[in-house]
């Protein structure tokens, strides 16, 4: 039996995208973009969204994206998937602590402190015709040092933290396995994490990507509840899909410096 995707991850909300953010159904058919090669990092302090005044002589040109600049840089359009911009506000997040302080970081990548959400954000929602499940797509721009210091402790505590619990801030537990997901390398780094999440009779399967450049970051993840082991696995999240987003990340950052 294959419930809706969504049904038991309503409490989590990543640092870039939210399990309660809006999703629906259309299509768009746009051609196949080609990514560009990757860019260097590019660093720099983080900025909230809206729009920015335009660099001057006694300013320093900018290096952090702002909202606006997010959302004009959203993918759009690959033949064969169905993409559309997700613009509603979602959810405050719901931070869960974890029993084992060591998984603390993994639990800052799937249900953080507001603390942890980027500066600026924007979201879409992809799915694919006759396959289950959805993959919801952010870009966000953090502060100095913010984003590379999930990077660094997700990466450190992954190898210690294959099963751990967390209590949200209603006291409920929630079980985990955590394990390192497959995939090229992208960008300045690149976290894979393939979440089981369990909730009394409730199971998600939750893989997580999240591609950095500099101080701004891609992440992904493919959303679907499965109580039965002979479902079909969740949707992939494609690397064709993280490269083409990325490459136009990179080109929007290109155009700050």
């Amino acid at each position: 039996m294959r419930l809706h995707a969504r049904f038991a991850a309503l409490a989590v909300a990543l640092p870039l995208l939210g399990f309660t953010a809006a999703c629906g159904s259309g299509q768009t058919n746009g051609k196949k973009e080609t990514a560009p090669p990757n860019a260097g990092s590019h660093t720099g302090p983080g900025a909230s969204g809206g729009a920015s005044a335009p660099a001057t002589s006694k300013s320093p040109p900018r290096t952090a994206l702002t909202e606006g600049e997010l959302k004009a840089a959203r993918l759009t359009g690959v033949r064969g998937w169905q993409i559309l911009a997700n613009d509603r506000e979602p959810a405050p997040a719901s931070p869960e602590k974890a029993d084992n302080p060591e998984c603390q970081p993994l639990l800052d990548l799937v249900a953080p402190e507001p603390s942890l959400q980027p500066d600026a954000k924007a979201a879409i929602t992809i799915t694919k015709a006759d396959v289950p499940g959805q993959i919801n797509m952010g870009i966000g721009q953090f502060g100095p040092g913010k984003v590379e210091k999930l990077f660094v402790d997700a990466a450190a505590a992954l190898p210690k933290c294959g099963q751990f619990s967390g209590t949200n801030k209603n006291g409920s537990r929630i079980d985990y396995t955590a394990t390192a997901g497959t995939g090229a390398t992208l960008g300045d780094a690149t976290i894979r994490i393939d979440f089981t999440r369990a909730q009394g009779a409730r199971k998600s399967l939750i893989p997580v990507v999240m591609v950095r450049s500099g101080t701004a970051a891609v992440q992904a993840m493919s959303i679907d509840t499965v109580v039965d082991a002979k479902a079909a696995p969740p949707l992939a999240v494609s690397d064709e899909l993280l490269e083409l987003q990325l490459a136009l990340l990179v080109e929007a950052q290109k155009k700050l410096v």
